[in-house]
């Protein structure tokens, strides 16, 4: 689910929708060459390797990256892509959008406490790797009843993030 598919109808920067585009071409093959692979399509394993290898590869660009990066390759990734779609999620919505985000995420009770929607939402671009780290699990339930599309493609994070968070 690209960007163009995503955000063609909403607000948001060009630079930002490309940033978006050059992500969903690494992460999406990956997500259908992990799902060919556990189905045992042949020559899954091949694409997975090559889809490991583009993953490894891929920098966020700076404007959107996660800053301080960790050292971990695929943290580092998963959080630059993370606020990456957190930033474009939260800016491409509509006043009433971005208000029944913030009440669903609101109702989230999270692993540690209950979650603060309009702290999550107002500071999208200054969060903290903990708080993007829970978003990959929470947003996928909270814009389910905003965008369906957005909840979508969060889920296929969540897969990435469940592969990939503890390599190194």
């Amino acid at each position: 689910m690209l960007a163009t598919t995503i955000f063609a109808d909403r607000p948001l920067a060009a630079e930002h929708k490309a940033e978006l585009e050059r992500i969903g071409a690494v992460v999406e093959p990956w997500l259908s060459a992990v799902k060919d692979n556990r189905d045992g399509v042949p020559g899954a394993k091949d694409r997975l390797a090559q889809a490991d290898q583009d993953l490894t590869a891929f920098e966020v660009a700076s404007e959107y990256a996660f800053a301080p990066a960790p050292a971990q390759p695929f943290r580092r990734l998963i959080l630059s892509i993370t606020r990456c779609y957190w930033m474009a999620a939260t800016q491409s919505l509509s006043s009433d959008e971005r208000s029944s985000l913030i009440e669903a995420l609101n109702l989230i009770e999270g692993p540690f406490a209950q979650v603060d929607g309009e702290h999550l939402v107002e500071n999208a671009r200054t969060l903290q790797a903990l708080e993007y780290v829970h978003l990959v699990q929470l947003a996928s339930m909270a814009l389910v009843g905003v965008s369906e599309k957005m909840s979508e493609w969060w889920v296929g994070l969540s897969v990435l993030r469940a592969h990939k968070w503890e390599k190194a």
